[in-house]
């Protein structure tokens, strides 16, 4: 089926109307050719076609663009390109609550918005254009519909509930590091005209950590954004002054017009500082002269087994070889990594050019302000060959 909108004949040129006006002019002297009633107005909204007009809906604090398209009818139809079409909303009283106008362009196409600020419920809205081409009398047509403003949340089907991930990332006291992270994962599809723009506002979350005994002890607020369609926000709130215990984080989202009012919760654990050095290979400290003696020192602590490892704060052991008389022979600084929930130093120290006896090793963690400092003592032994 061919549409309406294909049928029409677009009027390119204003000469064409005032050549046609000037015969009608020139017949009416002799007689009228053409009959006023072979002419007609009608005015279509949205592409819908004449005297088929939806509903039109729209979602408080938001606006819906309109488009009107009046045409006439003649031996065809023609769209009426540069001319007055004016939009009324009355409210359900009959009041006039708002009122526009707006010029056809070329192609005959005229286009309003809706005002945002609507309170919810149904209004009617006319559209109606004047014309004078090509008949003796004014062609007037006016087309009605329905204007339904909606809950932007509960009426509104791209809003979604909130698929909220809470990151809360266990640290030991002291740490100042970003332990929620939230993401929502819904992508936002387009709606008409309701997607919002790339990184606009859409409102804040807030969220509290209680202690165990479910005292508040920070709470604050968040502003959402959108990237790429999808609502992300970070919580960087600073905990380093809270003391070793578990503490439960509840987020509270208020919801917009694309998610809806939610919350959630979870726990996290701030673990002491608190923290012991060892060695791990006491037992395989004798070593043949021009061998390397490999010590491995441990640096255990509670917290961090129940860390993400890049979550762990910075660590390095010291080590210091002396001789009986505890003179300095030998000695580096070694970054600790995180390995099965501990931190491990390594230090490989070859014994070639050193003399055959055993010899005082120190490792030290020091000046760690996650860490508290922490050393011990253990021995190499070189034999000769």
């Amino acid at each position: 089926m061919v549409k309406i909108m294909e049928k029409k004949k677009i009027i390119y040129v204003l000469l064409f109307l005032g050549m046609i006006i000037a015969t009608v002019s020139v017949c009416s002297a002799h007689g009228n050719l053409w009959d006023d009633d072979m002419f007609s107005m009608h005015i279509d909204i949205n592409d819908q076609g004449w005297g088929h007009v939806s509903d039109i809906i729209v979602y408080q604090g938001d606006s819906s663009k309109i488009k009107a398209e009046p045409w006439i009818q003649m031996t065809d139809s023609y769209t009426v390109p540069w001319t007055d079409v004016y939009m009324t909303i009355y409210n359900k009283y009959g009041d006039e609550v708002h009122g526009d106008k707006a010029e056809t362009n070329w192609l005959g196409n005229a286009y309003f918005h809706t005002p945002s600020n609507l309170p919810l419920g149904t209004y009617r809205i006319k559209i109606c254009s004047y014309a004078h081409a090509v008949s003796s009398k004014e062609l007037y047509n006016e087309t009605w519909a329905n204007l339904i403003v909606k809950d932007p949340v509960k009426d509104n089907p791209n809003a979604e509930a909130c698929g909220w991930i809470i990151n809360a990332r266990n640290l030991i006291q002291g740490q100042h590091i970003p332990i929620v992270a939230l993401l929502n994962t819904t992508h936002i599809n387009n709606y008409k005209n309701q997607t919002p723009d790339e990184n606009s506002e859409l409102g804040n979350v807030s969220y509290v950590v209680f202690d165990n005994a479910g005292d508040v002890v920070k709470n604050s607020s968040v502003s959402l954004k959108l990237t790429k369609h999808h609502v992300i926000v970070s919580c960087p709130f600073d905990v380093s002054d809270l003391n070793p215990g578990t503490y439960r984080v509840q987020l509270q989202c208020n919801g917009n017009q694309f998610i809806k009012p939610s919350t959630t919760e979870t726990n996290f654990t701030v673990y002491s500082k608190d923290s012991q050095l060892s060695v791990s290979n006491e037992s395989t400290l004798n070593v043949t002269q021009g061998n390397d003696a490999q010590v491995i020192a441990l640096i255990n602590n509670a917290g961090i087994a129940h860390m993400v490892p890049c979550d762990a704060p910075k660590a390095n052991v010291t080590f210091t070889v002396f001789d009986q008389n505890y003179n300095v022979v030998t000695g580096d600084t070694f970054t600790a990594k995180v390995v099965d929930g501990h931190y491990v130093a390594y230090m490989d120290w070859n014994t070639g050019k050193f003399k055959p006896g055993t010899y005082k090793l120190h490792m030290a963690v020091n000046g760690n302000p996650f860490l508290t400092d922490c050393d011990t003592w253990t021995t190499i032994t070189i034999y000769t060959n």
